[in-house]
């Protein structure tokens, strides 16, 4: 089924090859070639949609996207706005989703946010324990690490 823009409508495979309702059409070998490419070109269309959608929410529910028909419906607007529906990247997902979580749109959960930045914090001040100068390590320090050290320079 396929969304005809310029008569408004919705349309099955049967009324694109030229069967609609009572008549008795027989399509053309044209016609039935046509149809039988774009239904496939549809089909691997959504199949690639699919399997990137579900490979961005899988990352991204870890930084608080919640996975509804909500959010899907947001993101699908904001894919279709930016001419990317047809086959979406990763990158084109990231930024709908940036996009909509900027302006305030999206559900998010919020305590998956703050577990992230708990782990981040962490990760600083683990790096920073890491990087501060201590009597142990100083101990440890060859006189001319401790000399090039003592006048600013950090080997």
């Amino acid at each position: 089924m396929s969304y005809n823009a310029h008569r408004g409508i919705y349309t099955s495979g049967a009324d694109e090859i030229g069967l609609n309702g009572s008549e008795t059409v027989q399509p053309t070998a044209e016609q039935l070639r046509a149809f039988i490419n774009n239904e496939i070109a549809t089909s691997d269309a959504n199949v690639n949609r699919t399997k990137t959608a579900n490979e961005f929410v899988k990352v991204y529910k870890e930084y608080g996207y919640v996975d509804d028909q909500y959010n899907g419906a947001l993101m699908r607007h904001e894919l279709q706005s930016r001419g990317h529906w047809d086959s979406p990247s990763i990158t084109n997902f990231e930024e709908s989703f940036h996009a909509l979580n900027k302006s305030g749109l999206l559900h998010i959960d919020a305590k998956k946010i703050q577990a992230e930045q708990a782990r981040l914090l962490d990760a600083r001040a683990a790096e920073i324990r890491e990087n501060t100068f201590s009597l142990e390590k100083a101990e440890a320090m060859s006189t001319d690490e401790l000399y090039q050290r003592g006048m600013g320079f950090k080997g």
